[in-house]
């Protein structure tokens, strides 16, 4: 992406980055207010100390993307080649240049070298193709309720966080349905084995915690300040 102004500052990327990479333009990011985006792979003492305003990207939500939309000048990316899109600069009122809700221009670019395209196929776009974290929630239920090994048990509530944490869409599902809720009531099981597989694997699902109640606690100062 390349952009008219100097706009993209370190809290706009970050800010990406939570959104994770399934999301290669600013138009699809139109609804992002549906979204929660996943920091958990950002969070660290490489990031947190390096002058990040971290109130900006937890409280911005939409007006992360807004200037970025409306400085946009050109897109290119990996899912389409052999194209280039351009965004048309319209004015209609002062402070209103929305270029990424414009019709693009399509160029074709000038390639130096010939390109091999290669379709991305992990256990993510598997997961989102089963039907998401409820599914996976599901499946470590039904480990816990065949009385499996302790390990096995870890193993799995592993594979379930680790997807979590691993894509925006489905950490939203995670968020948005309470999947958090269940899988406390799995984890109070009499079936449940608590041991130091499990542990390793519960200090994860506290991460994913802390970071919705700090995400909520923003959207709730941010609301009580409007």
């Amino acid at each position: 992406m390349v952009f008219r102004s100097p706009v993209f500052t370190k809290e706009r990327a970050v800010y990406l980055v939570g959104l994770g990479p399934n999301y290669t333009n600013l138009t699809d990011c139109a609804d992002i207010d549906k979204l929660s985006p996943n920091f958990t792979s950002v969070f660290g003492p490489k990031t947190l100390f390096r002058g990040i305003d971290w109130d900006a990207v937890l409280d911005g939500k939409k007006g992360n993307l807004k200037e970025l939309q409306d400085n946009l000048l050109l897109i290119y990316c990996a899912q389409n080649p052999n194209s280039v899109s351009v965004y048309p600069l319209v004015v209609s009122n002062p402070g209103d240049q929305r270029a990424s809700q414009q019709l693009p221009l399509s160029l074709s670019p000038t390639l130096l070298a010939p390109l091999n395209s290669r379709r991305y196929k992990g256990l993510v776009a598997a997961a989102s193709i089963l039907g998401g974290t409820t599914v996976f929630l599901f499946l470590f239920a039904r480990v816990v309720e065949l009385k499996a090994s302790q390990e096995q048990q870890a193993n799995t509530l592993y594979l379930l966080l680790k997807l979590v944490q691993s894509d925006s869409e489905l950490f939203s599902q995670f968020v948005s349905q309470d999947c958090h809720r269940l899988l406390l009531k799995v984890l109070q099981s009499p079936r449940c084995i608590a041991g130091h597989h499990m542990l390793k694997v519960v200090i994860l699902m506290l991460n994913l915690n802390l970071q919705r109640s700090v995400q909520k606690r923003s959207e709730k100062s941010t609301s009580l300040n409007l």
